[in-house]
């Protein structure tokens, strides 16, 4: 992915140097930053679990967020399902898994379905469903950091002459923030689009296959409440647009803010489902499945690139079009140097 980064930031040069409009150099200005960030992988959080808080640490601050997120499907059934669904004894049976450690800690399906925290000693515990910190990063502090929930909520200030850089100390400190979108997206995906070979192999679907960053977000998970609200009045209401993006962008229009977030989507889904093929060991579901969804992504992305008519974003494109002839074969270990390559 790295060649279709530094394309891409090519993209961002070319458009701030052309007479497009300054809603149009702005969106694309903000992916370009988006995708220069660290993007953790799924399993770099497993790595993070003994920095995870839990959302009872958000609440105070974010009282109507947490009240949309214990209505959602995150909070109500991501974990539960796997204790109430049929299917998912099938599969832990096909995993080796014993039905009862379904919703455990050190289950595999835990990865996606469940908030977990290391209490140390090599013991995990399940927290919750999908939360917080599922999305934005664990918060807690690392040998290194004070972790970002602290920097976050004031405990932990930086100096006086610091403050304009807390934006980039929260991200060092591993929070995927509003203004990190790309982040945002890439967890989504990472998810709703299973990233683990075996769970497919046991019969677990291969990812949601209706996902798409925009119109999700706009569903369930869209918690854009007050007091950041810049465009509504009523503090109950939940804005189209990340209200702490509003309110650092005056006078920004909340349908940018949504193309935004449809191309940066196209762009996560395409990585993550590059990244899901090359780990393909075999054919069958989980290979077919990534080359399917990566092209689409790929085919999406090109007619923006025709609305745009940049020859710099369709260079980016083309990063992943060297390796398009692969992705229908049969996977095999030569092949997946020259998937992440690009």
């Amino acid at each position: 992915m790295l060649r279709l980064l530094v394309s891409f930031c090519q993209v961002m040069t070319v458009l701030l140097n052309k007479p497009f409009a300054p809603r149009a150099k702005f969106c694309w200005l903000t992916i370009g930053i988006a995708m220069l960030m660290h993007l953790p992988t799924r399993g770099d959080e497993t790595k993070l679990q003994s920095q995870v808080l839990g959302y009872q640490q958000c609440i105070d601050c974010h009282e109507l967020p947490a009240a949309a997120w214990m209505r959602s499907s995150h909070a109500q059934h991501s974990l539960a399902m796997l204790n109430s669904n049929s299917r998912a004894v099938r599969y832990a049976t096909r995993l080796g898994i014993e039905p009862a450690m379904l919703s455990h800690g050190s289950s595999v399906c835990t990865d996606c379905h469940a908030t977990r925290q290391d209490t140390g000693g090599g013991v995990v515990r399940v927290m919750h469903g999908v939360s917080c910190e599922s999305c934005h990063g664990p918060a807690g502090a690392s040998s290194t950091s004070a972790g970002w929930y602290a920097l976050h909520s004031g405990e932990e200030l930086l100096p006086d002459d610091a403050e304009a850089d807390l934006e980039s100390a929260l991200r060092e400190a591993g929070m995927a923030g509003t203004e990190d979108l790309y982040s945002l997206a890439v967890r989504c995906y990472a998810c709703h689009s299973v990233s683990n070979e075996d769970i497919v192999r046991a019969g677990h679907t291969a990812g949601t296959s209706e996902f798409e960053l925009t119109s999700w977000f706009s569903g369930e998970v869209r918690h854009n409440f007050a007091p950041y609200t810049v465009d509504v009045e009523d503090e109950e209401s939940n804005a189209l647009a990340s209200t702490v993006w509003l309110a650092r962008h005056e006078r920004a229009d909340p349908r940018a803010r949504r193309r935004l977030m449809y191309v940066v989507g196209q762009l996560a889904d395409l990585e993550v489902n590059l990244r899901n093929r090359a780990r393909a060991t075999r054919e069958g579901t989980f290979a077919t499945t990534a080359a399917s969804r990566l092209v689409a992504a790929q085919s999406r992305l090109q007619q923006v690139a025709r609305q745009v008519d940049d020859a710099e974003l369709k260079a980016a494109i083309e990063a992943a079009e060297e390796v398009r002839a692969l992705v229908f074969l049969p996977p095999n270990r030569t092949d997946q140097p020259a998937l992440l390559a690009a």
